[in-house]
């Protein structure tokens, strides 16, 4: 078991009203899934993601991922625990426009202090299919290549969990074909784990597994029957 939830909730202020955005979740997500999340908007899904990933903390109950309680640890030692075990694709790609894509790619290498930045990062790109485009800005950049440089930050570091928030909601169909296809290949080839928040039919055809939330709570945890992109799309 990579991922256990239990009972995780989180609510969150607005002016004068509490929200609840995630109610009792209980979850568990094996090593190498595919998975997708789907809900309405405002139903949980990035919540949720932003729970995994240790950017946010659960107001109550425990989550834990490769056996740590990521409630027990501070601001510093989730930074940490995220640059080691986990890679984050958001929706907005999230590049720093004045760096290259080799740059992005090296950059949280450099944060954790990591030896061969420059050659993991390479290598990176290579594996999304981006080795002739390195020198260039996300300004000379498609969208479909953005979201390929974030693929390769994101699996730079060697994570066993990769979280992507909507992945293709800024992407054109063919585009969105070619992520889901590299997303599914480094699952396939690499045994990353995946946790995919969407709305998009075609994207959930693809997980091996789909949960549903709605109003906060996961209402749905079923198999995704089995079908191709193509026919996902129609």
């Amino acid at each position: 078991m990579l991922v256990e939830l239990e009972d995780v909730s989180k609510r969150y202020q607005l002016g004068n009203l509490w929200v609840d955005a995630l109610r009792g979740i209980n979850l568990t997500i094996e090593r190498g899934e595919f998975l997708a999340v789907k809900g309405p908007s405002g139903s949980g899904k990035s919540t949720l993601l932003n729970i995994l990933s240790a950017l946010d903390h659960c107001d109550s109950g425990s989550v834990e991922i490769e056996g740590i309680n990521l409630s027990a640890l501070n601001e510093h030692q989730c930074s940490l625990f995220r640059r080691r075990h986990i890679g984050i694709v958001f929706q907005s790609f999230n590049l720093i426009p004045v760096l290259t894509a080799l740059e992005n790619v090296i950059y949280p290498l450099t944060l954790s202090g990591t030896v061969n930045a420059k050659a993991r990062a390479e290598k990176a790109l290579e594996a999304v299919g981006l080795e002739q485009l390195m020198s260039q800005r996300p300004t000379q950049l498609s969208g479909g290549q953005m979201q390929r440089v974030a693929i390769a930050r994101a699996i730079v570091s060697q994570p066993n969990l990769i979280l992507a928030d909507e992945p293709t909601a800024n992407l054109d169909s063919v585009t969105s074909e070619s992520i889901m296809s590299l997303m599914k290949q480094l699952n396939r080839e690499q045994g990353v784990t995946f946790v995919i928040a969407t709305h998009d039919n075609y994207v959930t055809g693809l997980a091996s597994r789909v949960i549903t939330v709605r109003d906060g709570e996961l209402v749905e945890d079923e198999p995704s029957p089995p079908f191709t992109l193509q026919e996902a799309i129609a």
